[in-house]
């Protein structure tokens, strides 16, 4: 992992709720796991949203988030009403 000062530990909170809010309005339109087009607009959002995490991550480390967060959505986010965010209410 990344040592992380707390200015950059919020800024990476912005960066999560800035994904997270783009992908709801967006890209997590009902059967979005159907197509291989609105698959690779998540893939593409994660992508470029996470352009902006703080400079210490490396490549690698980056690539493995992007893995990691879309794997969460795949399997956590089926639609706007069938979803664990939807469930926490």
């Amino acid at each position: 992992e990344v040592d992380l000062d707390e200015d950059q530990r919020q800024e990476i909170k912005g960066i999560a709720k800035e994904l997270l809010d783009t992908l709801k309005e967006d890209r997590l339109i009902q059967d979005w796991k159907n197509t291989q087009e609105t698959q690779a607009g998540v893939e593409t959002t994660i992508k470029r949203t996470l352009a902006h995490l703080p400079g210490g991550y490396p490549k690698s480390l980056r690539q493995q988030k992007r893995e990691e967060i879309y794997a969460h959505f795949y399997d956590n986010y089926e639609d706007a009403e069938h979803n664990v965010y939807a469930r926490a209410g």
